[in-house]
């Protein structure tokens, strides 16, 4: 019998900021209030001079609104080499 690991799907906004002291706080900043969704953060790779974090927001779309009217760089599937196929 084979080893079995729950998993789950969230849907997540990925963000790329300056790795830099403090650029978490300015991108979070500019998030959604906290009183109208709540947001929690995981980071997902580092590059050099830049990271990669998943937010996960209780109302995505709007946070993806604040955040492009903000100017921070959003990520998509194709960023991660995610492409969907027809199955």
């Amino acid at each position: 019998m084979g080893l079995q690991i729950p998993a789950y799907v969230n849907d997540v906004v990925a963000v790329e900021i300056e790795d830099k002291p403090g650029s978490l706080a300015r991108c979070s900043n500019r998030s959604p209030t906290p009183a109208s969704t709540s947001c929690s953060c995981m980071p997902s790779s580092v590059f050099i001079g830049q990271s990669r974090h998943d937010f996960r927001f209780s109302d995505n779309d709007k946070a993806v609104e604040v955040l492009q009217a903000s100017g921070v760089k959003l990520l998509d599937a194709e960023s991660f080499g995610i492409l969907e196929t027809e199955s």
